[in-house]
């Protein structure tokens, strides 16, 4: 049976690990140490999933039945520690060309799949939108508490989109 669950929709949200979800403005995946993120890029909005070493392939399926839901993906990023995922996942899914062969798979329409490895250590990774401007940013863990669903606010370091590479 699939772990990965739903969370409610919302303008600013957090996906904490094994949940997927739908935001307006941005997504706050909290504590990637050794999870990925999974973003889809809407003309509306975002959508995440936050995808642990553990999660397997039915996982996947089951974050891709609620991508589709939401519908209109036009983009995916994947960001994460991606090298430690790769060792350590329980999903078929172990390299990055696995994850953008089953993704583009199941999303026709996708124009590209890219990736940036936050190798590095345990961090809060955020994804926001503003109009059609994508932008992503990263925070140690240590130097801000996520708690419950609120959205947090703390000094950031932007990663720019061209670290992100089409694999």
């Amino acid at each position: 049976m699939a772990r990965i669950k739903t969370i409610s929709d919302g303008t600013k949200i957090v996906v904490r690990e094994e949940k997927v979800g739908k935001a307006g403005e941005a997504i706050c995946f909290p504590g990637l140490s050794s999870c990925i993120a999974i973003v889809g890029v809407q003309s509306s909005g975002l959508v995440g999933a936050h995808i642990t070493i553990g999660n397997n392939g039915e996982d996947f399926d089951a974050m891709v039945d609620e991508f589709k839901k939401y519908g209109g993906i036009i983009e995916f990023f994947v960001a994460g520690q991606i090298r430690m995922f790769k060792d350590h996942t329980k999903s078929p899914f172990n390299t990055r060309k696995k994850i953008r062969d089953f993704l583009k798979s199941k999303f026709t329409n996708v124009a590209s799949v890219k990736f940036h490895d936050l190798s590095g250590g345990d961090v809060h990774f955020f994804v926001e939108r503003i109009h059609y401007n994508i932008k992503f940013y990263k925070t140690p863990s240590s130097k801000v508490v996520v708690s419950g669903p609120n959205y947090p606010s703390c000094e950031r370091t932007e990663i720019n989109k061209s670290a992100f590479v089409v694999r």
